[in-house]
């Protein structure tokens, strides 16, 4: 009967819709527990005395070392860190440092 197809269609497209924000939601999860390594060395920035930098810790920013907001809606925040010297630093390229944002060494541990 037509009822019969309706209400199977209808249930149907519930089971897809539940399977995909499923996977989604799963991904999504393990996205927001584990950065995105940027890449497996540190970035060596030369800093400015007084000044703020805002270490990405997601990895999806297009402007590493740095923030540029591609966290957004996540768990992710940027780190802030204000230069108290004009000196060279060598800022976390992995995400996995222990040391936010400077490097510790973690991308050469298995």
């Amino acid at each position: 009967s037509i009822n019969s197809f309706s209400d199977n269609f209808v249930y149907t497209a519930i089971f897809f819709k539940l399977f995909i924000s499923f996977f989604f939601n799963i991904e999504y999860v393990y996205f927001m527990t584990n950065p995105i390594s940027a890449q497996n060395a540190p970035y060596k920035i030369k800093v400015e005395k007084g000044k703020i930098y805002s270490w990405c810790s997601c990895g999806l920013s297009k402007k590493q070392p740095f923030c540029d907001g591609s966290h957004k809606g996540g768990d992710f925040k940027s780190f802030k860190y204000l230069a108290n010297s004009d000196k060279e630093v060598w800022f976390c390229g992995c995400k996995r440092t222990k040391h936010q944002p400077f490097c510790d060494g973690s991308h050469s541990k298995p």
